[in-house]
């Protein structure tokens, strides 16, 4: 496996493209981050939610799989966006409408791609039995408390989860513990992310 990528340019919430690139193994590039924000983000939001994965993938010729809790979106998701991103407050509901109209537009368009699961961990360990890389939306720590990030999935052993991370403050790389795991996942929906997970089928 090669060394993975790490985010290298100031796009708010790089995490999604980066992980892109780590799950298709693609060369990675401050460029290439923005070119897929532009085709992928959470318009007219910045970061990235499942429909960014199906959309790359689409540009791509890949044949993209997303599992996910839930295909709605949460209005704890805004309250947490407006906040990081700030918004103010005259033009929030407009950006609401956007985003939501948007998400409800990738959801037909690609309904056949995307799957409801109940639980989340128990299809991550099925998926990595096969030796697959998986991109996954969960929540981790950081020095502002906790947010949103995607990760790329590549090895259960030993009950501990190998991740490729692109975050800039780590080594590429992050270990979790099953119980850090659903932790991790049980903030993210807590925040209004609903826990997700993206392969590339072959």
């Amino acid at each position: 496996m090669r060394k993975p990528y790490k985010a290298q340019s100031k796009l708010l919430g790089p995490c999604g493209p980066c992980c892109f690139i780590n799950l298709t193994g693609m060369k990675g590039s401050p460029k290439k981050e923005i070119e897929l924000s532009k085709i992928g983000r959470r318009k007219p939001f910045g970061g990235t939610d499942y429909t960014g994965f199906l959309e790359w993938g689409k540009k791509h010729n890949l044949p993209i799989q997303v599992f996910t809790t839930s295909n709605k979106q949460d209005n704890k998701m805004f309250k947490f966006i407006f906040k990081f991103e700030k918004i103010p407050q005259s033009k929030r509901k407009q950006k609401k409408k956007e985003a939501k109209e948007r998400f409800e537009s990738q959801n037909k368009k690609f309904k056949d791609k995307v799957f409801l699961i109940k639980n989340v961990k128990s299809k991550l360990n099925s998926l990595l039995k096969t030796n697959k890389k998986v991109a996954v939306c969960l929540a981790v720590n950081s020095s502002v408390g906790f947010q949103p990030h995607w990760v790329v999935a590549y090895k259960h052993q030993k009950n501990k989860y190998h991740f490729m991370d692109s975050a800039k403050g780590l080594k590429g790389y992050r270990i979790l513990s099953p119980h850090q795991l659903s932790k991790a996942f049980r903030k993210s929906k807590e925040m209004g992310f609903p826990p997700a997970l993206v392969m590339i089928k072959k």
